[in-house]
């Protein structure tokens, strides 16, 4: 099957509601870290001991099975751990100063958001709905066949998933999210129907809280700095401007992630867990987007 464009939208989108309606499961109390009194459970940052058996096998042609190879994979984990437990920091950061900022978002604005989008690319529900599970469908097979038998992964996406997401895309899913409890939780979210799946409650949700959130750091930098305040109302007014054109197009954006460096560097991060004692004492490299929002 050919997926339209439309569709990966739409795949991105069914993701996002797997991951927000599916509760952990089996959530500890070891908590390896705390950030502004908020916990991080080692079960949100845990790496399956099937998958690195998997991509040992992968990397070097055969199982485990010595004592360097049991150090090995043990290395391979925390490295993967610990990217994991950054990310899960700053995505707690990032939730708390929504929160503080007071940003909401109401069933009708998901509505309208997910109708303009059905609107804008000339789709209709079921249709759309039809190919994102289809792909869907596509990805839980890939887990298996990289997972569970072996196959290499380079493989397995080009003949499954090459019209449906990136290769970066699919290497960052197989990394954070090919474990036993994810796929089974996606496999739940095929069997939703797809009234109760486009609950106005869900979709697009996260999405406009990062669009308001925007709005609310740009307010913010606008009384903090003169010239990007100037740069904002010139490019209102008249964005072919010499100021407005010398700034670049990943101007405003890499002021957000300024911005938001600031708020990492000033959060009050406790790491729990001495495996990863270290692990947010140089938190700012996360990359700045490449395109503008």
């Amino acid at each position: 099957m050919v997926f339209t464009c439309p569709t990966l939208v739409t795949i991105a989108f069914i993701l996002q509601i797997a991951m927000a309606n599916a509760p952990e499961e089996g959530l500890s109390t070891n908590q390896v870290a705390v950030v502004e009194g908020r916990a991080v459970m080692y079960e949100q940052v845990k790496v399956d001991s099937q998958l690195l058996a998997s991509h040992f096998e992968r990397v070097h042609g055969r199982r485990p099975r010595t004592q360097a190879d049991t150090e090995s994979i043990e290395r391979e984990r925390l490295a993967r751990e610990t990217r994991k437990l950054q990310k899960m920091i700053r995505v707690t950061i990032r939730q708390l100063e929504t929160e503080k900022h007071g940003i909401t978002v109401t069933k009708a604005e998901v509505e309208r958001t997910w109708e303009k989008y059905l609107r804008d690319h000339h789709v209709d529900k079921s249709t759309v709905m039809a190919e994102g599970r289809e792909a869907l469908s596509d990805l839980l097979r890939s887990y298996e066949d990289v997972v569970d038998r072996g196959e290499d992964p380079d493989r397995v996406y080009d003949r499954r998933l090459a019209g449906v997401m990136s290769r970066a895309e699919w290497e960052m899913r197989l990394e954070h999210e090919a474990t036993p409890e994810r796929r089974s939780q996606l496999q739940r979210i095929l069997e939703i129907p797809d009234d109760t799946l486009l609950k106005p409650d869900t979709g697009f949700r996260d999405m406009i809280v990062a669009d308001k959130m925007n709005q609310e750091i740009d307010e913010d930098l606008m009384l903090q700095d003169p010239e990007f305040a100037e740069y904002i109302s010139l490019r209102k007014t008249d964005p072919k401007n010499d100021k407005v054109q010398s700034k670049g197009p990943n101007y405003r954006t890499a002021k957000r992630f300024e911005w938001w460096q600031g708020c990492y560097r000033k959060a009050n991060v406790e790491i729990r867990d001495p495996r990863f004692r270290g692990v947010w004492s140089e938190p700012f490299a996360e990359a700045t987007p490449a395109h503008p929002r």
